[in-house]
């Protein structure tokens, strides 16, 4: 079930309890203050009892549990309808016909008390609903189902009239209040069967925030309701006792009128058996009549309407009918049609009311006269009207003109019409009103109506505000909820993270410690893991007394493969070669990357120098078949130096060291062999050593001390011999050995850095050269200089390039820097941005040694190559094989047609002058047009020339 729908059903249950409630405990109040009026608010209909209202009461507790999902008191006050409405079936099935008085309150229709026990086993059901339990769905649906058909079943037997008879009156009928009570209990069960059943609302559902404006409008709506039956109920009441009053006052009316009329028609009789005769004793009776004031006079009328006698004598008012018109009219119509007839209601005597009457009086059939009297009516109404006045209620009489009698001058009638009776007297043409007193208008309208009100008003503040303050205290206890509920997920959470971040820790140090003791690209022991196992194998050797050997491997040419082919190649070639090498060991051997192409092998419990040549066998036998890195096949060879304990050292350090001096020594040898250290090794190896070291320290202090020169080798035109330009070659002037050639120094430099402070010494020595001529000479040579893969990686040959242009700007264009063409096979960004930079600032980037077979044909096509210069492998031959002869050739033509400039280096006679020539070469250099010279020197050449 959503949260909308679980919202909608929770307002729907709260408004329901707020009706029930509102319903319940008016009429509990009602029945405590002993007001009828909320009991039977139709006079037609049922009242309601008091069982009756505590059972909608607790319906609407249970509802209202429901709704603030408080399962257990749902159950419990279920429970508790469902033996209410128990025991009251039970009550009525015991009392039988004749109750006893005691039992008579207590008493209850069945049907009311079979839609409560049906009411509580429903609500009682809901609870298996909410745990999924399919029957109490249905059970639910079905005694929802018969709790409206009953309510249903009484509403039609109160709108159609039936059920009058003693089997119907107790099971069909019921309190209109209690059939809709009974018709929204059932709605509300077969909604709450209907739901879905789902899991119980999250922590996060929050109770919707007008609940309590629900529940309160429900209660205030049914309390007004109830306040309006109850002021209609009492209108109804004070209505019927007015009628009653008026009908019992107008009785005494109509009889004080009688009785007066009685003694004027004694007195009519008497005159018609005196024939008329008005004697002395008709004026004794017409006085006795006149006496009470009931009658203000007396008279007796010809037939011809002419006044004979009349008591009092005084002649004012005329006792003359003609003297007025509605007397007149009044006797014409007693004389004509022989009836008593009077007047319209006029003023007589003091201002009272009072009317004309006129009598025939007739003998034999013969009329004699008309006996005609004036009445005053205050007397008469004053007996009757008073003794009203003093029942607590206030008369008026009046006709359509004129008011005849009010009993309270002082007191008007009130603007409350509903409490004023109208009645009009038979056949006399008044209307008599009657309307209560103040001191007798409480007993006909309380206030309980409005009390009911305010205090269903009241209820719904109250019960708005329950509710209201059980959602805060369910708000605050599901923000608890959610609180702990997020925290108890951050917890989680970052327990798992931390479990997480432990593990990767813990993996990543693992990893760590991996690498820090194996190499990553073969996965080997690294010489850090060598050692540690080196330094373990020699004390166990030192305890069990047998022999353990290093073999030291180094992977021959492999520089000249890794330039050529790149490094990727590289390394997979290193990583064939590590599996080729371990697959020939034994389980108790360990094979460990000592550093680049440099392999070291512990083989352990051997037997004699013998046992460790024969592992250097098998490996050098395994790598005849060729090695696959990548889409690569190699045939390569290593040089293995062998260094047993003790012979070739008693610790770790001396056998690594002295291993890799007798690999060193069968490099010598003619690589792809091993072998074994021994003394006169070690004497070799350490004048090796003590070599380079003396050349580099000499090196760095020729640096420090400017011993260094540059000689230019010139550069001609072969068709005519013209000098073109030269190349710029590094010389060192020793103090001791005197002039060195670079072939002496450049590896070692190479090999331990320096070879690019050698570099930016050449370029520094250059520029002065390059400033000295630029002074002295109108036209500039073209000078190349020698550049090394190194001098490549980093920005700074394009800075001292760029130093060296901004100082001598004539020279931009006619500077060339040579690299060996095993520099082009390896397309490396870094060397392709440094070769695009110097190409943009005018300097020539040309192939040294171009030919040798180590040049990719892409870098004519990737990078800015501006000329070739043949290798003078090619040209030594060039005139004594055809096919060498042919190569040069070829070499030319792709330099034609990709249109690069040539020079051939190395010529040293006229023939290759000559064949050069004939194969199309432009430039060349070597012996035979000179040798290196100093820069005054070459400087002459060129003005020579010049001249």
């Amino acid at each position: 079930m959503s949260n909308t729908a679980r919202k909608r059903r929770d307002a729907a249950l709260t408004f329901g309890a707020g009706v029930l409630l509102g319903l319940g405990l008016s009429v509990l109040m009602a029945w405590h203050l002993g007001a009828t009026v909320l009991l039977q608010p139709l006079p037609a209909l049922p009242a309601m009892g008091f069982p009756a209202a505590l059972g909608l009461t607790l319906l609407g507790m249970n509802l209202l549990a429901c709704a603030q999902h408080r399962q257990r008191w749902c159950l419990k006050l279920a429970l508790v309808v469902l033996a209410l409405g128990v025991t009251l079936l039970s009550v009525y099935l015991l009392a039988g016909e004749s109750p006893s008085p005691a039992l008579k309150p207590w008493l209850l229709r069945p049907n009311v008390s079979v839609c409560l026990i049906l009411a509580g086993l429903g609500i009682a059901l809901q609870h298996g609903v909410r745990r999924r339990h399919p029957a109490s769905s249905w059970l639910m649906a079905l005694c929802a189902i018969l709790i409206v058909g009953i309510a249903g079943a009484a509403a039609v037997t109160e709108l159609a009239g039936l059920g009058a008879g003693p089997p119907f009156t107790h099971w069909t009928r019921m309190a209109p209040h209690a059939t809709a009570a009974f018709f929204l209990v059932g709605a509300l069960l077969l909604m709450m069967a209907a739901e879905k059943p789902g899991p119980a609302p999250r922590h996060a559902d929050r109770p919707a925030a007008w609940r309590p404006w629900a529940a309160g409008l429900g209660v205030a709506l049914l309390a007004a309701v109830l306040a309006i039956a109850m002021e209609a109920t009492e209108r109804q009441q004070g209505q019927r006792v007015l009628e009653a009053e008026i009908h019992l006052l107008s009785i005494e009316i109509q009889s004080a009128l009688r009785n007066q009329f009685q003694l004027l028609n004694a007195l009519a009789r008497r005159m018609a058996l005196n024939g008329g005769q008005t004697d002395m004793s008709w004026r004794a009776d017409a006085r006795q009549l006149t006496a009470n004031r009931r009658y203000r006079r007396i008279v007796w009328l010809s037939p011809r309407l002419e006044p004979l006698a009349w008591v009092p004598l005084e002649p004012t008012p005329s006792p003359l009918p003609a003297s007025d018109p509605a007397r007149l009219d009044a006797a014409r119509q007693a004389r004509d049609s022989g009836k008593i007839s009077h007047s319209r209601i006029i003023p007589v005597g003091d201002n009272h009311p009072g009317f004309h009457v006129y009598i025939p009086v007739r003998q034999d059939g013969e009329l004699l006269g008309l006996l005609g009297a004036t009445v005053d009516l205050s007397h008469s109404l004053s007996e009757a009207l008073v003794h009203q006045t003093r029942r607590g209620y206030a008369v008026s009489l009046r006709t359509d003109e004129q008011t005849l009698y009010r009993s309270s001058p002082h007191l008007s009638p009130p603007r409350q019409q509903e409490l004023i009776v109208h009645h009009a007297l038979p056949g006399l043409g008044w209307q008599l009103r009657i309307w209560p007193l103040p001191e007798t208008l409480p007993l006909l309208r309380t206030a309980l109506p409005e009390t009911l009100f305010a205090l269903g008003l009241l209820l719904a503040v109250l019960l708005g505000l329950a509710i209201r303050a059980r959602d805060q205290q369910m708000i605050s206890s599901l923000q608890v909820r959610a609180l702990n509920t997020e925290l108890e997920d951050r917890v989680r959470q970052r327990t798992r993270a931390l479990s997480r971040e432990i593990v990767k820790r813990k993996r990543i140090a693992e990893r760590m410690a991996h690498m820090a003791k194996h190499d990553r690209l073969t996965k080997l022991p690294n010489r850090a893991l060598f050692q540690e196992h080196l330094e373990h194998a020699l004390q166990r050797v030192r305890r069990e007394h047998h022999q353990l050997a290093v073999l030291f491997l180094d992977l021959d040419h492999f520089k000249e493969i890794n330039d050529r082919h790149g490094h990727h190649v590289g390394d997979e070639l290193l990583k064939a070669f590590a599996t080729c090498v371990q697959a020939q060991l034994r389980e108790v051997d360990i094979l460990a990357r000592q550093s680049g192409d440099e392999f070291i092998v512990l083989a352990d419990e051997l037997h004699g120098t013998a046992d460790a040549e024969g592992i250097a066998r098998k490996i050098v036998g395994a790598l005849t078949q060729p090695l696959s890195a990548g889409t690569h096949r190699f045939s390569v060879a290593c040089s293995i130096g062998i260094a047993t304990y003790p012979d070739g050292g008693t610790d770790g350090p001396a056998l690594i060291r002295n291993a890799d001096a007798a690999m060193y020594q069968a490099k010598a040898a003619g690589r792809g062999r091993y072998a074994v250290y021994s003394a006169s090794l070690h004497e070799h190896t350490e004048e090796r050593l003590r070599i380079k070291a003396a050349l580099l320290a000499g090196l760095q202090t020729g640096l420090r001390r400017r011993e260094f020169q540059i000689h230019y080798q010139p550069r001609v035109r072969l068709e005519d011999g013209a000098l073109v330009g030269a190349e710029a070659l590094l010389r060192w002037h020793h103090p001791e050995q005197g002039l060195i050639g670079p072939e002496h120094f450049l590896a070692v430099a190479e090999e331990d850095g320096l070879i690019c402070t050698l570099g930016a010494e050449v370029l520094r020595l250059l520029e002065q050269d390059l400033g000295h001529w630029s002074r002295r000479a109108l036209k500039l040579p073209r000078v190349s200089v020698n550049g090394a893969p190194r001098q490549l990686q980093g920005p700074e040959l394009v800075q001292q390039f760029t130093h060296l242009l901004h100082k001598l700007p004539r020279y931009r264009g006619l500077l060339e820097l040579e690299l060996d063409e095993r520099v082009f096979a390896e397309d490396r960004p870094a060397w392709r941005e440094t070769l695009w930079a110097l190409h943009r600032l005018g300097v020539r980037i040309v192939i040294d040694g171009f030919g040798s077979g180590s040049a990719h044909f892409s870098c004519f096509r990737n990078l800015p190559i501006a000329a070739i210069k043949i290798d003078r492998s090619l040209i030594a031959r060039i005139t004594e094989d055809r096919n060498e002869a042919r190569i040069a050739e070829t070499v030319l033509d792709l330099a034609r047609n990709f249109s690069l400039g040539t020079v051939a280096e190395g010529v040293e006679t006229a023939g290759q002058r000559e064949a050069l020539l004939r194969a199309g070469c432009v430039q060349a250099q070597g012996w035979l047009f000179g040798h290196p010279v100093s820069a005054e020197e070459f400087l002459g050449l060129w003005r020579a020339q010049a001249a």
